[in-house]
């Protein structure tokens, strides 16, 4: 495993430890950070989308060429197929947002109030 990997897994495994405790020591001041994070991975996952329908509808414009040489727009369409972004980042981006959505529910069901017994 290349090192830059081995580094980038521990920032991610330190940034969901603080944003954990930030979300259990603090639940409504982690709101306010919730919100802008949420924006923040809203904003990349259209952009994936975006950017992969572009691609798409680039491979379709190149079909819709009616190119004769086959092994030529075969070779176009590869060209741009590499441009795709792997669906990868699209489950990534997904599985943050549930987890966020986790740590936002601490407040709901950490410091549920217990009723008093009568």
């Amino acid at each position: 495993m290349p090192d830059e990997i081995k580094f980038l897994g521990g920032l991610l495994a330190a940034a969901l430890s603080g944003l954990t405790f930030i979300a259990y020591k603090h639940p409504y001041n982690y709101r306010k950070l919730d919100r802008v994070l949420w924006a923040i991975l809203v904003l990349f996952q259209t952009g994936i989308i975006v950017w992969n329908i572009s691609v798409y509808n680039a491979e379709m414009a190149i079909i819709h060429l009616q190119i004769n040489d086959v092994a030529l727009m075969h070779k176009l369409i590869d060209v741009v197929d590499s441009q795709n972004l792997p669906i990868f980042y699209l489950v990534a981006i997904s599985l943050s947002e549930l987890y966020l959505f986790f740590i936002w529910s601490f407040p709901y069901w950490l410091l549920e109030e217990k009723k008093p017994e009568q």
